[in-house]
């Protein structure tokens, strides 16, 4: 009788061992799954952080693009503001030369009719 219950006692302690054992493995495969699912949800999170970065570096080149040709349509028209100044310059120039010329040319006709008077009045005498 001893012995059976020195069985039984060690039957439950097996029983009871082996419970434990299955709870403990119970609890590591749930904590397993937790962390395979928790794994996944950061890998899928991973690749929208990567497929976001992509995206902002594409818009980055494409915004670095624009900026390049903005640049380069700011350098054109200030080429050609300074073109238009210069001609604006030259044109200036150009208008001045002629009324100086006209103003000399008028100077000049009214010596030549002064002179001419001197000389129909020399004439005279």
């Amino acid at each position: 009788q001893r012995r059976i219950a020195e069985e039984t006692k060690a039957a439950r302690a097996a029983e009871k061992s082996e419970d434990e054992a299955r709870s403990v493995l119970r609890e590591v495969n749930a904590e397993w799954d937790f962390e395979r699912k928790r794994y996944a949800s950061c890998e899928e999170e991973r690749a929208e952080v990567e497929q976001l970065l992509a995206e902002v570096r594409a818009e980055l080149q494409a915004q670095q693009q624009l900026n390049e040709e903005h640049a380069s349509a700011r350098a054109a028209q200030a080429a050609e503001l300074r073109k238009r100044k210069e001609l604006q310059r030259a044109l200036a120039t150009q208008n001045a030369e002629r009324d100086l010329r006209l103003e000399v040319d008028a100077v000049r006709r009214e010596v030549a009719r002064e002179a001419e008077k001197i000389q129909t009045e020399l004439a005279c005498f």
